[in-house]
């Protein structure tokens, strides 16, 4: 049970360190924070944060 819950807890940490590396590497590739993009949520694939968060960058006056 033991080997289990570390198992479970090295897959979590994995998760997170790629998650931090891929909102990373595509805000620098767009010109957008990965503050900005971790904001927009994590329930959304990388393609529609990085969207989300260039949007609400943008000042747009008509």
């Amino acid at each position: 049970m033991n080997n289990s819950k570390k198992a479970e807890d090295r897959d979590k940490e994995i998760s997170q360190i790629r998650e931090n590396y891929e909102d990373e590497y595509w805000g620098k590739k767009y010109g957008v924070s990965s503050e900005e993009i971790k904001k927009s949520g994590h329930n959304k694939d990388i393609s529609a944060r990085i969207i989300e968060a260039a949007f609400k960058k943008k000042s747009y006056s008509l």
